[in-house]
């Protein structure tokens, strides 16, 4: 009974668990419920049972409730999942958040707000009441007269939001579905927002303390990214966080730092604490003030979800702490999470929530593990029962650091261990570097933060000693920016990888549970673990041991990219680097995800600025071993010559290659080393390969043309048969002419078609001149992303 809360609390999660897989109507849980409360009252026996099962179940029926719309007026059922021209009116329930994205050399900014939808009106019809949470982006950022707590109306499209654009990437659906929120709304222009209600609305007081804060930091410092990056740590002002320092911080493991989270929390916390005791404040008083103080500043930085967990922890800490109960970190962390997931049960799917929870587990599990033998390694297993006064002065003097030496390390090593799996399996990132960074980087960030959080208090009072504080902070800030990127760039410091099977995080939580419970360092233990950490490991392999053999061919959204993952490096293949739909916000993230972090060869089909993107930051990025050109290929393109310049730079490998020649495995069919062509489609490579049994032809973006010469090179031959053909629309926007169909005598086509620009879609008598062969046509422009796993002669196609 030391910890009662734990139990609920993971029947509890369990129960949310059980509906994200079962989904089954509210009314089926309730009844189960009952059933298990009233069988733990009619029999002793199973009261412990029935009380198991009567947690898990309420935690099913709670995330049930959340997840299916049982009003008459929720927007779910007002409208369907296609796209429509709306006006809603509502209340804005969060501050308004402005997210950068840089595009083509220049930052776009868009602005997400949360609203709670209390009428709508579709078209030219009527106002009608109507519910639910609608996340809103709008193109620009918002006037100061749009703040949260404000009645607004607000026109434009309302959708289903888009899911992830390919395998592997941020899934924007379910992350908004696990937030109760089931529509998005995109609004063209903040001139389509319009206050309601009364005319004369001031802004609550914590919309009002951001501004002011953030003058107040800024104060006597230039205007600079490091002054932004002090209002994001301080104030969880998130428009700071993208681009490349974003990315430095990520790959460094400490981009933890400007999140408003326990770190933020249990400095503010510790600090007060130090001070009131300092005044010789009883600790009662002092929880009584400093509980307050927390939640205080977590409304000052608009309530964020992690602000919120952590306030929550740390509330339930110092409660009995204040009570002068006895304390058990993870019995509060139960408390925490258990009044957490019966208000928003979709947060345990969270990954801010499942991070934040699993670290403090972590810390809790393995610090006092880990702590004892880093001090007895540290000490050089010194005679814990030699005196004092017997032992060298030299070696008392050492004890202090020596001390904090090994509780920083526990701590650290601690939370990297049980971050690993959340920061793999959502960021697809292996940092070792961060277990070092976060040494040297967390007390920097804390004296940073105890310098702004000085000269907030300071400010009304004497702004000068305040513009001291803040050029402190500054420092600080500069130096943390020059470590995380000193770190980030540390060889092997930073690996993508893709997520393991899901057996393999069994087989590491068990690991770090018997490393905590002390099973594992006894024969005992170690017996009684070996046989289940054999059965999870054959599992594992098992498990992963189809996908290591399979190729897969994935075509990105739009065509203009197509990545060949096959056995090995050898094969492996990047075919352009993407256009406007399939750029380096889908093909590099993609390729973090499934952990290249170099690509073996990039293909570029044409001399085509479409098939291109941001050719030079792929190379820089990737530093592909080889890049390969089509014979001839036309210079005059700008984007084609630029990315050609830059790996010449580089000093990347370029080869040229015409029909005949082979490259990873596939065979050149065109161009022709003796062929001419006005155009980049004339000259586009066209690949045949023999990928582990099946035949695949990629025709690239080919001309009429130039199909009719590839027929007359191969005389029809058995060399274009194919069982799959992937074809793009050349600028005559006639892929695949009959004859060169008749030729391959495909089981599949894909055409690489895209919705925008309007040139790349597929026009109806394509359609219908295709489709009229009874071979199965699947465009990507109706399709998105299309994974074709291969295996024995066999193709998957997702």
């Amino acid at each position: 009974m030391n910890r009662p809360l734990l139990p609920p609390a993971l029947a509890f999660a369990a129960g949310i668990l059980a509906h994200e897989f079962l989904t089954l109507p509210p009314a089926v849980w309730l009844a189960a419920a009952v059933v298990a409360l009233l069988l733990s009252v009619i029999r002793t026996r199973a009261q412990i049972a029935g009380l198991w099962m009567g947690w898990i179940f309420a935690g099913a029926l709670a995330h049930a409730i959340h997840e299916t719309p049982l009003s008459p007026i929720d927007l779910r059922r007002l409208t369907d999942t296609e796209p429509r021209l709306v006006e809603l009116r509502g209340v804005i329930a969060e501050t308004p958040s402005l997210r950068l994205r840089e595009r083509r050399g220049q930052w776009i900014g868009r602005t997400l707000v949360r609203l709670e939808v209390s009428a709508w009106r579709p078209g030219d019809g009527d106002w009608t009441p109507a519910s639910g949470r609608v996340m809103t982006a709008t193109r620009g950022a918002f006037p100061d007269t749009l703040f949260r707590g404000r009645l607004v109306e607000v026109s434009g499209v309302l959708q289903v939001p888009g899911g992830s654009a390919a395998p592997g990437l941020f899934n924007y659906r379910e992350h908004l579905r696990h937030a109760e929120i089931f529509r998005t709304l995109d609004v063209a222009h903040v001139g389509d927002w319009r206050p309601a209600g009364a005319s004369e609305v001031r802004p609550p007081w914590s919309e009002r303390f951001l501004p002011w804060a953030q003058r107040a930091l800024a104060r006597g410092l230039p205007d600079d990214e490091a002054t932004r990056l002090l209002w994001a740590m301080t104030l969880g002002w998130k428009t700071a966080l993208s681009g490349e320092v974003a990315t430095q911080f990520m790959e460094a493991g400490t981009m933890h730092v400007f999140a408003i989270s326990g770190l933020h929390i249990a400095l503010i916390a510790g600090a007060l604490v130090a001070v009131l005791r300092a005044i010789r404040l009883p600790r009662n008083l002092c929880g009584l003030l400093v509980i307050p103080f927390l939640w205080l500043y977590v409304a000052a930085t608009g309530w964020q979800p992690s602000a919120v967990r952590s306030a929550l922890m740390m509330s339930a800490v110092a409660g009995t702490w204040m009570l002068n109960r006895p304390g058990d970190l993870i019995n509060s962390l139960a408390l925490s999470a258990l009044a957490l997931l019966i208000l928003e049960p979709g947060q345990l799917l969270q990954a801010g929530f499942q991070l934040s929870f699993g670290v403090v587990m972590g810390l809790a599990l393995l610090v006092p593990a880990l702590e004892p033998r880093l001090l007895r390694a540290l000490r050089f297993n010194a005679d814990p029962y030699l005196p004092d006064p017997l032992r060298p002065a030299w070696k008392r003097a050492l004890d202090t650091p020596i001390r904090w030496l090994a509780a920083s390390l526990a701590t650290g090593g601690a939370a990297f261990l049980s971050s690993l799996p959340f920061t793999v399996h959502t960021f697809h990132l292996f940092s070792p570097i961060a277990l070092l960074a976060n040494l040297v980087v967390v007390p920097v960030s804390g004296l940073a933060l105890a310098a702004n959080a000085a000269s907030l208090a300071v400010t009304p009072l004497w702004p000068g000693l305040a513009s001291v504080f803040n050029a402190s902070a500054w420092i600080w800030m500069r130096t943390m920016m020059e470590l995380s990127q000193a770190f980030a760039r540390v060889p092997g410091g930073v690996w993508y990888v893709p997520s393991p099977p899901w057996i393999w995080w069994w087989a590491y939580g068990a690991l770090l549970v018997g490393i905590a419970s002390g099973h594992l360092q006894t024969r005992a233990g170690l017996r009684r673990c070996a046989p289940i950490a054999a059965a999870l490991l054959v599992m594992g392999a098992f498990q992963g041991f189809r996908s290591i053999r399979s190729t897969v061919l994935t075509v990105l959204p739009g065509g203009d990219a197509l990545v060949v993952d096959g056995p090995g490096t050898m094969h492996d293949l990047v075919i352009n680097t993407g256009g406007s739909s399939s750029g380096p916000g889908v093909l590099t993230p993609f390729l973090r995800t499934h952990g290249w972090n170099r690509v073996p060869a990039l293909l570029l089909t044409q001399a085509d600025a479409a098939r291109l993107g941001d050719g030079p930051g792929f190379l820089r990025l990737f530093r592909p071993q080889k890049v390969v050109l089509a014979e001839g290929a036309q210079l005059r393109s700008p984007a084609f010559r630029t990315t050609v310049q830059t790996a010449k730079e580089l000093r990347l490998p370029l080869r040229v290659v015409s029909a005949g020649d082979e490259i990873a495995g596939w065979t050149v069919m065109s161009p022709a080393q003796s062929g001419r062509g006005r155009t980049a489609d004339d000259r586009s490579l066209v690949l045949s390969g023999n990928l582990e049994g099946l035949r695949v032809l990629l025709l690239s973006h080919l001309s009429r043309q130039s199909q009719r010469d590839l027929l007359e090179r191969e005389h029809g031959g058995e060399r274009l048969r194919a069982d799959i053909v992937i074809a793009g629309l050349p600028r005559d926007r006639d892929a695949l002419i009959p004859d060169l169909l008749d030729a391959i005598r495909p089981r599949l086509v894909v055409i690489t078609s895209a919705v925008s620009p309007p040139a790349q879609k597929a026009r109806p008598d394509l359609r219908h001149r295709l489709e009229a062969t009874g071979i199965p046509i699947l465009y990507t422009e109706d399709t998105g992303t299309l994974t074709l796993e291969i295996h024995s002669g066999r193709a998957e196609v997702r």
